[in-house]
């Protein structure tokens, strides 16, 4: 699907780089690279390296922190908010001809029970592996 996804949209990046400028896009300005590696659980070595690449794709800017020299922040380029823009409207066309021939009744349980389920893991805790199996 991600393959389907990211050639419909005239976007070569990797998935986990849909999911980093993504993250930069809903975070409004820049982002501190420790902080959207938790946004996006993942490990800071894999966002060095997408990061890498989208900045060499012209797709995100780093700039230093203005108040602590320290921090590196990254934000979307104009074509990074262009590639996320066309990635939104592929994959939001996606869902829409998936779900056409759904009726409004469906479409509603279909909305209730995404919520619960939601909710229901959100309020649920992971458990340590049980080695017996």
């Amino acid at each position: 699907m991600h393959g389907e996804l990211t050639s419909a949209s005239r976007a070569q990046v990797s998935q986990p780089a849909v999911v980093l400028l993504a993250r930069l896009q809903a975070g409004g300005g820049g982002l501190a690279i420790g902080d959207l590696a938790k946004l996006a659980r993942m490990d800071m070595s894999l966002v060095s390296r997408e990061l890498r690449k989208l900045e060499a794709d012209e797709l995100v800017t780093r700039t230093t922190d203005a108040r602590d020299g320290r921090i590196t922040r990254v934000g979307l380029t104009p074509k990074g908010r262009g590639v996320v823009r066309r990635l939104r409207r592929v994959r939001d066309r996606h869902f829409e001809d998936a779900l056409s021939g759904w009726s409004d009744e469906d479409l509603a349980a279909l909305g209730a029970l995404m919520g619960r389920f939601v909710d229901d893991l959100s309020a649920v805790r992971y458990r340590e592996a049980d080695d017996t199996a």
